[in-house]
């Protein structure tokens, strides 16, 4: 089974996706080590990561649009309420980002080959490069609490496994739907527009995942897997005893997320085809592909056309169906694939009202695809498919990649333009050397990207916000961006 965790991306493809700038220059250093120890008894503890820095520098700049006027009203995409071209700032000309990711495993395999393993992954990213900005923020943030067992785990997990019946894992593990999905498109700077899109969450807190063995005939190998997931009641963010404009008391209904993932690999000498099946109910709805599954705050809010009412709208509810993987054609050329079929059944915006500053906070639960006030913010079910592909090919030092995603149009009953009658498209450009001139473990590149979008309006429903491609969506359809990048491992 091809393995399905964290693999560093290469920043010199793949930054346009983290910088939005139109030209863009940077510069990156990452570095990796790994250190293994078996004991006499035969536990064998691996303790690896990798650190990379960025510094970048944009010479035209996306386009911002203030919390007054998208975290503080209604939602990200602004799709009740465009603020005016001269209403927005521009971003800043420099940024910096410094990423860390810590892996423990501990591992034994007996006589009898059952195998079982313990592995810890963490990962941290910051705005800066002193000690409190590089451990500043966890990559992806879903838990409240600072104590060593509630931090934000990558991978929190146990074991058991052997070769001829499978294996079980128990505790927090990356998802299928976005480990696979980065797997696959990282080497052709897609990592971050492929894995980080859609309707699939990245991280399961709780997890069980069942494999079974893999099966192997003259036409191949093929493996089964199924992981069931959820996560705490989101009971923390919003006050739980509310009442309507009349007094009635009335409570949010937060729900425990459930998450069913079927995984499902077959291989042979030059083809790798994996198809992923992913449905949740219950869960923080969002198109952002890497985001865990947190659980539903409920709706702690009242009619906008009647206060006397608790609104009560319903469980939200999301899914997704990626079909994706490699082929070789020959020993220095590689073709990588996917498609996919994204569903949300929409979800009415919260307010989270600050008495400090007098107004609704709607970041706690933004919404998704949802209507106006006369309709109390009602969420409408929403369908798209989007797709992507590249292609990689080795020639002696020297490594070249073209790789490309696509965002379809959505179709949906919400008569409220929030993305779907948009279409986005990403493509990027790339080559690599390995410079053993310097050192075998010291590698150079460089990239070239493109973003479009099809109409100056909301982003398309299946990216997580209007600059996911670098410009804002709402007032720029294109950009161009391009990036220099050194990594040494060792």
């Amino acid at each position: 089974m091809a393995y399905g965790g964290i693999r560093p991306r290469w920043t010199a493809l793949t930054v346009q996706r983290i910088l939005g700038g139109c030209i863009l220059l940077f510069g990156s250093m990452e570095a990796r080590s790994e250190l293994i120890y078996i004991d006499p008894h035969g536990v064998q503890t691996k303790l690896n990561g990798f650190s990379s820095a960025d510094v970048n520098l944009r010479v035209t700049r996306t386009r911002v649009v203030s919390q007054d006027d998208s975290e503080y009203t209604y939602d990200s995409k602004n799709a009740l309420s465009k603020p005016s071209r001269n209403n927005t700032a521009r971003t800043a000309g420099t940024d910096r980002l410094s990423m860390n990711q810590f892996n423990l495993a501990v591992s034994k395999q007996t006589r009898t080959a059952v195998g079982m393993e313990a592995k810890l992954t963490y990962r941290v990213r910051g705005d800066g490069f002193t000690l409190n900005q590089i451990l500043d923020d966890p990559d992806v943030n879903y838990r409240t609490g600072n104590d060593f067992l509630k931090r934000d785990w990558y991978e929190r997990l146990v074991g058991i496994y052997r070769p001829d019946l499978g294996s079980i894992h128990y505790g927090s593990q990356l998802s299928r739907s976005w480990s696979r999905s980065n797997d696959f498109s990282w080497r052709v700077g897609m990592s971050g527009v492929w894995a980080d899109s859609g309707a699939g969450h990245g991280v399961f807190q709780e997890a069980i995942r069942i494999a079974s063995r893999q099966f192997e005939d003259a036409t191949g190998k093929v493996m089964f897997e199924y992981t069931y997931a959820t996560n705490d009641l989101n009971i923390s963010e919003v006050e739980q005893s509310r009442t309507t404009a009349n007094g009635t008391p009335f409570s949010p209904g937060a729900t425990r997320p459930e998450v069913h993932e079927f995984f499902v690999q077959y291989s042979k000498p030059k083809n790798l085809v994996e198809f992923i099946v992913q449905m949740s109910s219950g869960a923080l709805q969002t198109s952002f592909g890497k985001s865990a599954a947190k659980g539903w705050i409920g709706d702690p809010d009242t009619r906008p056309t009647d206060g006397n009412i608790a609104r009560q709208s319903g469980k939200p509810s999301q899914g997704t169906a990626i079909l994706q993987g490699s082929y070789w054609p020959d020993q220095r050329d590689q073709i990588v694939y996917g498609i996919r079929r994204n569903y949300w059944s929409g979800s009415a915006p919260s307010c989270n009202f600050s008495t400090t500053r007098n107004i609704c906070i709607f970041g706690v639960d933004p919404g998704f695809n949802y209507s106006t006030a006369s309709e109390d913010y009602k969420g409408y079910k929403v369908t798209n498919w989007d797709a992507f592909g590249g292609m990689i090919r080795k020639d002696g030092l020297l490594t070249y990649s073209v790789g490309g995603t696509y965002f379809g149009r959505a179709s949906t009953d919400n008569p409220i333009e929030w993305g779907q009658g948009n279409t986005g498209l990403s493509l990027s450009f790339g080559v690599g050397r390995l410079l053993p001139e310097i050192s075998n473990k010291l590698n150079a590149g460089f990239g070239i990207s493109v973003g479009m979008y099809e109409h100056r309006a909301p982003a398309p429903t299946s990216m997580p916000g209007n600059s996911f491609l670098g410009p804002n969506s709402l007032y720029d359809k294109y950009s161009l961006s391009g990036g220099f990048g050194l990594t040494y491992a060792y």
